[in-house]
C-alpha cells in the first residue's frame, strides 16, 4: 500500500467481493494525448504511468545530445526520490509500445495495460502535399499478439471532453470491436478528461456534458449494432488545478462533483454489475479461407433470393 491508493483500492475490493479470481486486468484505450497516462496516475494516486510516449519508429533518447541526457536523468532521480517506494514494476515500452504496470493489492494481482492509439501520422510531404511517408503510434497486429492472452476485467475508453474527435472515436470503437467483440462494451467505461474545460458559447456545463456523453453512445451504437447498448460515461480532472471542496478538501468539478469519488463509484458500478459476463479475451482471426468461404456463402443466399 502507498499514500493515495484509496481510490484503486476501492477499485480491487469491489472486484473481490465478486470474482474468487486473484487477478485483475484493466485495459486503458485512446488516441494520443486524451490523457490516457495522466489517467492511470490518478486512479492510482501516484506517478505510475509516463505522461508521454514515443512513437514506434524512434528511440526515446536517439535525438537527445549529452546535455538533455544528463537533465533527464536527473529528473528520473528527482522522481524517484519525491515519490515512496511501492512494491510495482513497470513493464518494456518496446516498439510496439503497448504499457504494462503490474502491483499486488489487497490481495489482488492488478495489471493494467495502456494501449498506443494506433494513429497514423504524416512524417514528410513533398511540394505538392503528397505523402511520402507516414508512421503509425503502434500497429494494430502488434498490439493484437500483444495482448492476446490477457484476460480484461474492465476497459477504460479515455478522451478529451473538450476536443471529442468524433472520427478518431469511432475508430477506436471498431478497433475495440474487432479486437474482443460486442461483449467490449459490457465492460467498459467512457472517461472524458479535462472536466475543468469551458463549455461552447451558450451552453451550460451540464448541457455540454449531456452532449459529449451522447456522442459517445451514438458510436457505441453504430459500430455495435445494438440501439440498446449503454457504456457509462465519467468526466474527470486530471490536473492539479481542480478546485477543492471546502470541507472535505476532495477535488470536484463544475457542480460540486468530487472528482475521483465519482470516478470509483462508476467503476464500482460496473463491476457489480457485469461480474456474470465472461472476461474480454481477444477474438481469433479468421483464416483466410474462412473468408473466401463466407463469401461464397453470402453470393449463394443472395441468388436463391
Amino acid at each position: 500500500r502507498w499514500h493515495g491508493d484509496d481510490a484503486i483500492a476501492r477499485v480491487v475490493t469491489a472486484f473481490r467481493k465478486v470474482s474468487r479470481r486473484r487477478q485483475m486486468t484493466i485495459l486503458v484505450v485512446g488516441r494520443m494525448a486524451s490523457g490516457k497516462s495522466s489517467t492511470i496516475n490518478l486512479l492510482m494516486g501516484r506517478l505510475f504511468a509516463p505522461l508521454s510516449h514515443n512513437l514506434n519508429f524512434e528511440a526515446a533518447d536517439c535525438y537527445m545530445d549529452r546535455v538533455e541526457l544528463q537533465r533527464q536523468r536527473k529528473f528520473n532521480l528527482v522522481l524517484s526520490k519525491l515519490w515512496p517506494l511501492v512494491p510495482f514494476e513497470e513493464g518494456p515500452h518496446p516498439s510496439d509500445s503497448v504499457w504494462r504496470i503490474w502491483v499486488k493489492l489487497c490481495g489482488v494481482a492488478l495489471t493494467i495495460i495502456e494501449l498506443p492509439s494506433m494513429e497514423e501520422f504524416v512524417t514528410a510531404m513533398d511540394n505538392d502535399g503528397a505523402i511520402i511517408t507516414a508512421t503509425q503510434a503502434g500497429d494494430f497486429e502488434e498490439v493484437r499478439s500483444s495482448i492476446a492472452a490477457d484476460e480484461i476485467d474492465l476497459v477504460l475508453m479515455v478522451e478529451r471532453l473538450n476536443d471529442l474527435d468524433l472520427a478518431n472515436f469511432k475508430v477506436l470503437f471498431q478497433r475495440l470491436n474487432r479486437l474482443y467483440g460486442s461483449n467490449a462494451w459490457e465492460r467498459t467505461v467512457i472517461v472524458l478528461t479535462h472536466g475543468l474545460s469551458l463549455p461552447p458559447e451558450g451552453l451550460s456545463y451540464e448541457e455540454h456534458v449531456t452532449r459529449r456523453a451522447h456522442i459517445a453512445q451514438e458510436c457505441v451504437h453504430q459500430v455495435s449494432g445494438n440501439s440498446a447498448a449503454f457504456v457509462p460515461v465519467v468526466v474527470v480532472e486530471n490536473s492539479f488545478k481542480c478546485p477543492r471542496d471546502v470541507e472535505t478538501g476532495k477535488a470536484v468539478l463544475p457542480g460540486g462533483i468530487p472528482v475521483i469519488d465519482h470516478f470509483v463509484e462508476v467503476l464500482e458500478t460496473l463491476i457489480a454489475q457485469q461480474h456474470a459476463f465472461p472476461t474480454l479475451r481477444v477474438m481469433e482471426r479468421r483464416s483466410w479461407w474462412e473468408g473466401v468461404l463466407l463469401g461464397i456463402g453470402i453470393l449463394w443466399l443472395l441468388n436463391q433470393l
